[in-house]
């Protein structure tokens, strides 16, 4: 009876006495239910987790007839006590990390997908030998399934299989196979038989093959693994066939040794209370053949396990080289499109008239002195702010400093413990460095479109005090308008002499295209120094343009470019404050009076930096 996996009987959960769940571990816990749901291909799945599940010392164990598996926390993580360093399981890189519990839980999620026999069926046709034959039969054929379906997971099963098999193969549980044909032959059936199903390498199992070999002779271990290797093929529908061959595994052995034949129990009856809870008082030990078996299968085991978890390890290696070529090369082409959007929009002989925009210039006028004194007011909070910002490196080491990186510590006990080098830097620290005079680049972007029609003369005010602004301070700036069309009323080097108000006549925004082009001429996302992006706009956009913002907002804060959105007093600021909430990046000033630009401006400018820094802390 596979000590992992019960066709009948009542789980832990239902027959001790629970106290309260540990709660910090249920999410880990509702993962793993949705990953064994997954690969089992089921919705219904229940997934237990405790110190003391899955049958004592088994990491796993499923329950047929009630479609749950259980979990051993202790077993599976060891001395982990907060999940958060865990990860999310259902992620390949969680995966690598855990990959003996990996294989145990696909394993698992293989007996819930394709152990469904017709129970009843089995215990009339089979004796009791026949059925524990039928089961120790079903364990490489689940495997071998999993193999054809998801061949990609085979280096986590090969952590566990042979562990696994040393799970079945208890002094108590070897007592009850008989003599050595019996037993040698139930041990090639775990063990051997995982190589023929795709999970295990060959020099996995030679020597356990040898050993086989001279405990049965030739003859009958292939005319065994004949069995096994087509039980392995079988389906569900094929259950007289499967049959058959649980019948002729018995047979063969019952001709080999027929007075060796275990006194077994019934595969498909509810276990008896106590049964299959360990080594019975007095238990029998195996004879010296079998140890020597149980020994190089141990062995075997640390090999294996080893093996395969330094192939996990060379294959991340290679996907995060590939990773990051990819991501390199989907930075190459974001950039290189943004900055052939900025040419466009930004060509000499490109203006409003031009742009596909309604837009047209209504006004131009000297500024006023109240608004020289917000544009001066404003450039002293940026220069001060500015200052705030700092260069950030990180640096990665072996030597304790810093944060320790929990799964790369984790990679390298594993990999020493296997007699590797573990020299994955396992601590990281960031260091921060004042420069002498840090460039601001400032990009500004104004909403044109019909809903801010009662807002533009705020829009015309804020756009020059913010663009004089900036160049009072030498910062880099550009500014582009946006409606139906995009264009440009601020070049880089550009100084604008006058407040212009131009009119908002635009059905829609074009904020995708405009950011495009102002990041593209600004480097904002990819350049260095202190960036920030300045929107003036109420946030009212189609949800394909909401969905392009919130995208834009995103690559601001993974880039460390600061965003100030103003809202002018006209205007109703909340979908602005959803789009920034939505992204989890930008400070947003709403009922934006002119007289107050100075005030807010600097403030929230100061403020957005200050989460830029925050964010490198």
């Amino acid at each position: 009876m596979a000590k992992h996996y019960r066709v009948k009987g009542k789980s832990r959960l239902t027959t001790r006495e629970t106290g309260e769940p540990d709660y910090k571990w249920l999410r880990t816990i509702s993962q793993i239910g949705a990953l064994v749901n997954d690969w089992a291909r089921r919705g219904d799945l229940v997934v237990y987790g405790g110190d003391d599940s899955a049958e004592g010392e088994a990491i796993a164990a499923y329950y047929a007839d009630i479609s749950e598996i259980e979990i051993n926390l202790r077993e599976a993580f060891g001395a982990i006590g907060d999940p958060e360093e865990i990860g999310d399981i259902r992620e390949l890189d969680t995966q690598r990390t855990y990959p003996m519990v990996t294989g145990v839980l696909f394993h698992e999620a293989l007996h819930a997908r394709h152990t469904n026999w017709d129970t009843d069926q089995l215990a009339e046709a089979l004796d009791n030998s026949e059925g524990q034959a039928f089961m120790l039969l079903e364990e490489s054929r689940i495997e071998a399934k999993g193999m054809r379906e998801k061949p990609e997971l085979r280096q986590f099963l090969r952590t566990s299989a042979l562990d696994h098999a040393l799970q079945e193969a208890t002094p108590d549980n070897l007592a009850k196979l008989g003599s050595d044909t019996w037993a040698v032959a139930n041990l090639l059936g775990l063990s051997v038989a995982r190589h023929d199903s795709g999970v295990l390498a060959r020099e996995d199992v030679a020597n356990i093959y040898r050993m086989g070999e001279s405990v049965l002779g030739a003859e009958l271990l292939n005319n065994l693994r004949a069995v096994w290797r087509e039980f392995q093929t079988l389906g569900v529908p094929q259950v007289e066939r499967a049959i058959e061959l649980a019948k002729t595994w018995v047979a063969l052995l019952r001709e080999a040794d027929p007075e060796g034949e275990p006194d077994s129990g019934n595969a498909f009856a509810e276990p008896q209370e106590g049964e299959g809870e360990g080594e019975g008082e007095g238990s029998p030990q195996p004879s010296e053949a079998v140890q020597k078996m149980l020994d190089e299968m141990e062995k075997s085991a640390e090999s294996s396990q080893s093996s395969a978890e330094r192939e996990i390890s060379e294959q991340k290696q290679q996907q995060d080289w590939s990773d990051i070529a990819k991501q390199r090369a989907e930075q190459a082409k974001n950039r290189n499109q943004k900055r052939e959007q900025a040419k466009k929009t930004f060509d000499k002989s490109h203006s409003e008239s031009g742009s596909g925009s309604g837009s047209r210039i209504e006004e131009r006028r000297n500024p006023t002195g109240a608004e020289r004194a917000s544009a001066v007011s404003i450039a002293k909070s940026l220069e001060k702010a500015k200052y705030r910002e700092r260069s950030v490196h990180t640096r990665k080491t072996q030597a304790p400093m810093g944060k320790l990186v929990m799964r790369n510590a984790i990679q390298n006990k594993a990999m020493e413990a296997n007699g590797l080098r573990g020299d994955l830097p396992s601590w990281k620290s960031k260091t921060r460095k004042h420069t002498d005079d840090p460039t601001l680049t400032l990009g500004v972007m104004v909403d044109i479109s019909g809903s801010m029609s009662s807002a533009m003369e705020s829009m015309g005010q804020t756009a020059w005090i913010m663009s004089e602004a900036g160049r009072r301070i030498q910062a880099k700036t550009a500014m582009v308008y946006y409606g139906s069309g995009v264009f440009p009323t601020l070049r880089v080097g550009q100084r604008l002499d006058q407040v212009t108000i131009y009119t908002a006549p635009d059905g829609t925004e074009k904020f995708g295209e405009a950011w495009e082009a102002l990041d593209g001429e600004l480097g904002l996302t990819y350049g260095d120094g202190v960036r920030m992006l300045v929107i003036v706009s109420d946030g009212y956009y189609t949800p394909a343009q909401q969905e392009k913002c919130v995208t834009a907002l995103r690559e601001c804060k993974q880039n460390g470019v600061a965003v100030l959105w103003l809202v002018p007093k006209e205007c109703y600021g909340h979908p602005a404050k959803n789009l920034t909430a939505q992204a989890g990046w930008g400070v947003v000033a709403d009922e934006l009076d002119v007289s107050q630009i100075a005030t807010l401006v600097g403030k929230t400018a100061s403020e957005s930096l200050s989460r830029v820094e925050s964010m490198s802390a």
